[in-house]
């Protein structure tokens, strides 16, 4: 049995990348899921078979038959405060491969010390391989293995038009408005906010603001949430939109960034969506909100989306506000971000990361 083991959103991304193709390219095998964390309900919500771990009991459980009856192969994500991966890379004799969603994911935290460390990591690309080696010392460069963003192989395939249709029509979107997206996360999501209703507000250029929240914020940071529910009537120039409550299965996240003209946000894998689908993107990372919570979750200094050109970080108001009315003003001197060159050349879209991933996973078994 090969147990693939997932946690937050992100990473259970990149695990059903690879999880839909077992019976494509390794039809033989017997494959389950173990979800504990915010997937369980995710996974739920989509239907997708999976076993839950979610109370202690549950995880002693889980340890107790993997050490006697050990998996094939133990497949994690890298998701916050390590999860039931980290635990079973640990405890589990069986080879392990960890896949990484984003850049550094939790290498310096929770996966720091050498008895985390997997067998084997997936990375996104070279940034990230880079990354892995210079937070890991003496981690093995051949085990290493870069196959693109696994978690993106559904924008590939995405038509941009006809999702903009459907977004203007299911939510009544009249006024030809640039549509902004914002991105949320948990710790500095409401100042984040503020700040860039407080910027559109003094730009006055009407907008579409459609702000989406991180599925983890109302348990994880309720007082965040709070605090972004307050701002919903404070946009004076244009209208927030609430599409928090649409289901899944009605209008998932991926499309609404697809449909969107400029997506702002943190540091969420959202923005490297949206460099990927070849939007307007801004990084707003104050030095007292966002990046601080970047560096302290990443142990990075610098955002790599913005390193590599494909988007652009304001660090305080007046270059948001800049920045926004370049991307939303189409009678600006200056319009656009100028980000599109090194995101086409960064976030090439071909819908084949995860079939990258499986085949480095049967090399792995072979």
């Amino acid at each position: 049995m090969i147990a693939e083991v997932t946690k937050d959103p992100g990473g259970m991304n990149v695990i059903l990348g690879v999880h839909k193709l077992f019976p494509e390219m390794l039809p033989d095998k017997e494959v389950k899921i173990f979800s504990n964390g915010a997937s369980v309900k995710l996974l739920t919500e989509r239907g997708v078979k999976h076993t839950p771990v979610e109370t202690a009991a549950d995880v002693f459980r889980i340890a107790d038959m993997f050490t006697a009856t050990p998996p094939e192969l133990l497949i994690t994500d890298m998701s916050s405060d390590g999860g039931l991966g980290r635990l079973l890379v640990k405890s589990v004799a069986a080879r392990t491969i960890a896949i990484q969603d984003f850049w550094g994911a939790r290498l310096n935290i929770e996966f720091k010390d050498e008895l985390y460390w997997p067998d084997y990591i997936l990375v996104p690309d070279a940034v990230g391989k880079e990354l892995v080696l210079g937070s890991w010392n003496g981690y093995r460069e051949e085990d290493v293995r870069i196959t693109g963003w696994i978690a993106f192989d559904n924008l590939a395939s995405m038509n941009q038009p006809a999702l903009r249709e459907k977004l203007r029509g299911r939510f009544e979107l009249k006024e030809n408005w640039p549509v902004v997206v914002f991105v949320g996360q948990i710790d500095g999501t409401a100042g984040t906010f503020e700040e860039t209703v407080q910027a559109l507000n003094l730009i006055g250029r009407p907008v579409y603001l459609l702000p989406r929240w991180h599925p983890r914020v109302k348990k994880d940071g309720p007082a965040e949430h709070e605090a972004c529910l307050k701002l919903m009537g404070e946009l004076r120039a244009g209208r927030i939109i609430d599409t928090n409550n649409v289901p899944y299965a009605e209008f998932p996240s991926d499309e609404i960034v697809a449909a969107s003209d400029v997506v702002t946000g943190m540091f969420s894998t959202d923005l490297a969506k949206a460099a990927q689908l070849k939007k307007e993107v801004i990084s707003v990372l104050y030095p007292e909100l966002g990046l601080a919570r970047f560096k302290s979750l990443t142990k990075l200094e610098k955002f790599p989306l913005v390193e590599l050109g494909c988007a652009v970080m304001a660090q305080n108001q007046d270059e948001l506000k800049y920045y926004l009315r370049h991307a939303i003003d189409s009678e600006s001197a200056f319009p656009g971000l100028d980000c599109g060159p090194d995101q086409e050349k960064h976030f090439p879209c071909d819908g084949m990361s995860a079939k990258r991933a499986m085949k480095e996973i049967i090399s792995i078994l072979d």
